[in-house]
């Protein structure tokens, strides 16, 4: 029950996160240089019976309008042996 409430609240944010994101998207005129974004992740394997939840952000250096280079990465804080490691 507290996890359905932690991914149906993390959802909810998910989504005002990328609608205020877009209208801010709209009201500047200019490609920025540099994004940053954090984001929120959940990997569920179902024939495994595993749920790990994580957490990870992102980086985006736009070299000019058409071209940008990104990096991303993601922490999920639990061990998980059955997987082979963390």
């Amino acid at each position: 029950m507290r996890k359905q409430l932690f991914l149906a609240v993390s959802a909810c944010f998910a989504i005002l996160s990328l609608s205020f994101s877009e209208a801010l998207a709209q009201t500047s005129s200019s490609e920025p240089k540099v994004e940053v974004g954090a984001q929120f992740s959940v990997l569920r394997l179902r024939d495994l019976g595993v749920t790990d939840v994580g957490v990870g952000g992102r980086i985006t250096y736009n070299l000019n309008e058409f071209l940008s280079v990104e990096a991303e990465g993601d922490f999920f804080p639990k061990d998980n042996q059955d997987l082979g490691g963390r």
